[in-house]
């Protein structure tokens, strides 16, 4: 963006704040006007309906409850006060083909509000739960589901799964009202929609705010979005309205006069624009806003515009004013070096995160911990990082929000928790160790409990406890191929639960995860694998895109944040380099290169016209075909100068990564990659991960042999023959010697 537009941009906002200013210093009236009432009641005073559905949570299955006795609890994210008209819409289906009385029960933070005894038969179950209207300390509503069925009581039979069961819909949802202004930044963006728009200001980007779109778009990948990105459209352009509501105080204006919810729209000045964006018709949402140079200067003409065609009503016109410096003043844009800012604004009469470009600390902040202290309007950030990469290699899962309480067990328990990947990689080292710390109450059998572990759903290693009361530690390795960008840890506990001839009623007996139990991790694998580069990828590196991207935004940007969520990039701590040209770029860290050739890099795949694809490993083809479309290939290289990274190629012609699924790069060295995610992977190295590689890998010999397999096959024949000339010169001086 040239800094004439930027001016532009940054007068039209001053024009708008020093309005607002001169029309509170003349003394307008305090009866507010009824056009000022409206803007106010889509800007500021009013408020609006979210919806949280639990297959946005990640149920996207109906949960069946088949136990004789069995509960679920749900959680539904939601502010922390000023909740209004808060309600769970509770879906499910009961099926009864047994004998014994069956019944359910609801609660909603721990209060029961609903029970039924289930009849005969399959029925329908919707109900409706109120949420008190409390504080919500800890920002969440708790749904609890308890399904039981009555039967005769055999001590000496395991529980069982029963013909009477309970399933519940993902289509239960909380639904709430909320003002538009007292929202924090951290409860915005916790309330984003599942599939949330970043607007960007226009199809075309300058360089700092391409930066801070693709930077967004990963954060909310990261979180569990599918991020969607819209450009704010031009006069002159075609819109369809959808559902488009003008207060009647509005319906005068001219810019207002042509909305019509259900039908299409042309543009036709800037002061429409402006009206779109206060009612939120047309494609003009934004659940995030990149606030560039650019989106300035159009946002702030078009209220300008619209303020044009209020000159007779003052009260609307200081009004207009407001929301416009609540929608581009982030807290960034007053001058601090290296500062970006975030603030909470509304677009459409629906909340939305403006974020200012100039810095990555801001987008760091909001994908770590350090969102949970934005309980602001706005905030400014210099820099956010989770660890201090060069002294921290042990992080206790207490930290990293996967605390542990204590749960009877009378056959079966299971403890959980889950952080992300970025949250304990840093200075090139991954996780090597996994040190689970428990507690277990002894009971009457004479059989011992037994603890298993589970890392991703892969098992790391089991055991029998004592079970004496008295802490117990159990240390096991972490092989790499089980990481993943958000990882679950589970502990499954196991007792005996009858005693001798049945004679005594099972009892649950307590055990618990201490929270001293920890991760440590160590240097990384230099393997050249997708896994072997996590390290360096979520520390520091750098995308390199084409200039072509930039011209094209809304078209690549899907792309971008796709891949480079996949490659375990951080979005607060990487680096964007714009290649001008076709000539290869040099990164001196690692690097996520997309469609841009790298100094140096010699690689396995090439990609051809017509969908040619060829993958060479040594002197043999694997692959050698022709016709293929819409699909892309990533390959770890290396680098001039040893620095590995990734090489992305379009295979065919460009596919709409719009609502392409998420995923991540895990296995191997090469992947070719769909819209469902990786459809084959290839390991051109020759080598598998080992169950026991967490344990081979550590010391000086693994360091050496990760080395040895890292080098190309020149390098590793020429050592080789250096060698064996060695040993042949040792053994003619020996010769000599006899």
């Amino acid at each position: 963006m040239t800094a004439t537009a930027e001016l532009s941009g940054l007068r039209a906002a001053a024009r708008i704040s020093v309005l607002g200013a001169a029309l509170a210093f003349m003394g307008t009236s305090v009866w507010a006007s009824p056009a000022s009432e409206a803007i106010q009641a889509l800007t500021t005073h009013g408020s609006y309906t979210r919806e949280v559905r639990l297959s946005a949570l990640g149920v996207v299955e109906p949960v069946a409850l088949l136990k004789e006795s069995a509960s679920r609890d749900f959680y539904f994210p939601m502010p922390r006060s000023n909740v209004t008209d808060a309600r769970i819409h509770f879906s499910g289906r009961t099926h009864k083909t047994e004998e014994g009385r069956t019944g359910v029960i609801l609660s909603v933070n721990g209060i029961p509000q609903y029970t039924q005894t289930v009849a005969e038969g399959d029925a329908a179950l919707a109900v409706d739960l109120s949420v008190a209207p409390r504080a919500q300390p800890d920002g969440f509503a708790r749904l609890g589901v308890q399904w039981q069925t009555l039967t005769t009581v055999n001590y000496c039979q395991l529980e069982r799964d029963t013909g009477n069961v309970l399933t519940i819909s993902p289509d239960s949802r909380l639904v709430f009202r909320h003002g538009l202004s007292n929202l924090s930044v951290d409860e915005a963006w916790r309330l984003l929609p599942p599939q949330p728009v970043l607007l960007v200001g226009s199809t075309k980007l300058a360089q700092d705010a391409y930066d801070t779109a693709w930077r967004l778009g990963t954060a909310l990948t990261r979180a569990g979005k599918a991020p969607r990105v819209a450009a704010l459209p031009d006069v002159g352009s075609n819109v369809t309205l959808g559902e488009v509501s003008v207060p009647a105080a509005l319906a005068g204006v001219p810019a207002f006069a042509g909305l019509r919810s259900g039908s299409g729209l042309k543009i036709e000045d800037a002061a429409q624009l402006a009206a779109l964006m206060l009612s939120g018709g047309g494609a003009i949402r934004g659940d995030v806003l990149v606030v560039d140079a650019e989106l300035r200067k159009r946002v702030g003409d078009a209220i300008a515009a619209l303020s044009q065609q209020m000159s007779g009503d003052t009260q609307a016109q200081a009004a207009l004013a407001a929301w416009g410096d609540q929608l581009l003043a982030t807290a960034g844009a007053d001058g601090v070096k290296g500062a970006a800012g975030v603030r909470t604004a509304a677009l459409g009469g629906q909340p939305t995160l403006a974020v200012s470009t100039g810095g990555a600390g801001v987008v760091g902040a909001l994908d770590s911990v350090w969102r949970q202290v934005l309980q602001g309007p706005t905030a400014q950030v210099q820099s956010a990082k989770t660890v201090d990469p060069q002294r921290q290699n042990t992080f206790s899962l207490a930290s990293l929000g996967a605390g542990g309480s204590s749960i009877d067990v009378v056959a079966k328990g299971e403890w959980s928790g889950s952080f992300p990947l970025a949250a304990v990689l840093g200075g090139g080292r991954v996780p090597k160790q996994l040190v689970l710390n428990v507690v277990a109450a002894p009971s009457p059998s004479t059989t011992p409990p037994i603890l298993s572990v589970y890392w991703n759903d892969t098992m790391l290693g089991s055991t029998q406890l004592k079970a004496e009361g008295a802490p117990e530690s159990l240390t096991l390795q972490v092989p790499s191929h089980v990481l993943g960008m958000r990882n679950v840890l589970r502990a499954v506990f196991q007792r005996q639960p009858l005693s001798h001839n049945c004679d005594e009623i099972p009892q649950g007996f307590p055990v618990q995860v201490l929270p001293t139990s920890h991760i440590v991790t160590g240097p990384g694998r230099a393997d050249a694998s997708f896994v072997g580069l996590l390290p360096d990828m979520t520390d520091r590196a750098t995308l390199v895109v084409p200039q072509r991207y930039l011209e094209d935004a809304v078209g690549s940007l899907p792309v971008v944040i796709r891949t480079a969520f996949a490659s375990g990039m951080s979005p607060g701590s990487a680096e964007l380099m714009v290649a001008a040209g076709d000539a290869p770029v040099q990164p001196n860290q690692a690097f996520l290169s997309m469609e841009v050739p790298v100094q140096g890099a010699s690689s396995s795949t090439s990609v051809g016209p017509n969908g040619h694809l060829r993958v060479r490993n040594k002197e043999i083809d694997w692959v050698d075909m022709s016709g293929l479309d819409r699909l892309s290939v990533a390959e770890v290289v290396g680098a001039q100068g040893g620095r590995q990274g990734i090489l992305w190629q379009r295979l065919g012609e460009a596919s709409d990564a719009a609502d392409a699924r998420p995923y991540l790069l895990s296995r191997g060295d090469v992947a070719l990659v769909g819209r469902e995610g990786v459809l084959a992977w290839l390991d051109t190295r020759g080598t598998a991960p080992n169950a026991s590689e967490g344990a081979a890998e550590s010391g000086t010999a693994g360091s050496v042999a990760a080395w040895w397999h890292s080098q190309p096959d020149a390098v590793r024949y020429t050592l080789l023959a250096v060698l064996g000339l060695i040993v042949l010169l040792l053994l003619a001086r020996l010769l000599r010697r006899r």
